[in-house]
């Protein structure tokens, strides 16, 4: 079994010897040195040490509090101080440092076993939570660089409000980054379910996603095509959501163009109305019918074609026939 050891730091002779005494007859493994300068220096050279005992009141450059605030600089180590008696002006001063209690050095054998026991088991507690949280910042930070390394819009929504963003993000809404940490997504997004939504996927499992398509205006009062992804995940114990925007305004309007195309391509190869006589093309205006040339009828369909006008060699002798005619065309060469 583990013997928990204590570094007893103490100048006081009768007093470590009773103090030494007392916690082996506890099951303790005991280290004594007499000032906080060798206490420093053993630690850097051992790492045996469970626990510290310190007193107050070292004689030296350095007293046990300030012994205990250079430990703590290098060492993650529980410390319990010693006092012979309460001096308020001391019992001040160890509130600024991390510790575990102080005791006074009359106090049973028992109560400072119970206290050194009570001092480890907080201390492994306290690194856990430390350790845990150390792994939950490292988490969220990877999520900030997936989030400012992507060239899609993509934020993370914590409580509803925005926790961190991407430039691209910002773009789509319209917004300066810097000011969008903490806004409520309800004030982005605005569309009926969005809460509806973040409900639904805040009941599952972690990595559960949602895929929803709408239309939104941005701060700039432009008009967004946008498909949105949330994926649960989890920061600091908390849901939170990953959400990717896709732009698709312009693949939509590239999709409009395609379908008006096609429609007037359709109608282009159906029947056209159009007249024997004069050529022109029946077309609705409103309720109206409408005669039109047939120029102004595809370019309407089609408005990609461009029209140039010239005159044909039949109708330019239909026209001008003073300049075709076999009399006409030989006195214009003599000329």
């Amino acid at each position: 079994m583990h013997k928990s050891k204590i570094l007893l730091v103490d100048d006081e002779p009768v007093t470590v010897l009773a103090e030494t005494t007392r916690l082996k007859k506890h099951g303790f493994a005991v280290q004594v040195l007499n000032n906080g300068q060798e206490s420093i220096q053993y630690l850097k050279k051992h790492d045996d040490i469970d626990i510290i005992l310190m007193d107050i009141e070292l004689d030296g450059e350095l007293d046990g509090i300030e012994t205990a605030k250079k430990i703590h600089q290098n060492h993650d180590l529980p410390i319990l101080f010693l006092t012979a008696h309460e001096n308020p002006e001391l019992l001040h001063r160890v509130k600024t440092v991390e510790s575990y209690n102080y005791l006074l050095k009359d106090t049973s054998g028992q109560m400072i076993a119970n206290a050194i026991h009570q001092a480890l088991k907080l201390h492994k507690a306290n690194q856990k939570i430390r350790e845990q949280n150390k792994r939950l910042r490292q988490k969220e930070e990877q999520y900030r660089k997936i989030v400012e390394g992507s060239r899609d819009a993509m934020a993370i929504l914590k409580n509803s409000k925005l926790l961190i963003t991407n430039q691209a993000f910002a773009r789509l809404m319209g917004h300066n980054q810097n000011k969008l940490a903490g806004f409520p997504i309800k004030e982005l997004l605005i569309f009926d379910n969005l809460e509806e939504k973040l409900n639904t996927i805040r009941g599952k499992t972690n990595k559960a996603s949602e895929t929803f398509e709408f239309e939104m205006v941005n701060a700039q009062d432009s008009l967004r095509y946008v498909r949105a992804r949330l994926i649960k995940i989890e920061i600091q114990l908390e849901p939170a959501f990953f959400l990717t925007l896709y732009d698709l305004t312009e693949q939509k309007e590239l999709f409009k163009k395609v379908e008006k195309a096609k429609k007037m391509t359709d109608e282009l190869g159906s029947f056209i109305p159009i007249c024997a006589s004069c050529k022109k093309i029946k077309d609705k205006e409103g309720n109206k019918d409408i005669w039109i040339e047939p120029e102004y009828y595809i370019s309407e369909r089609l408005p990609e074609i461009k029209f140039t006008h010239g005159i044909c060699p039949d109708c330019r002798e239909k026209l001008y026939p003073q300049y075709f005619d076999a009399s006409s065309e030989q006195r214009i060469n003599q000329e």
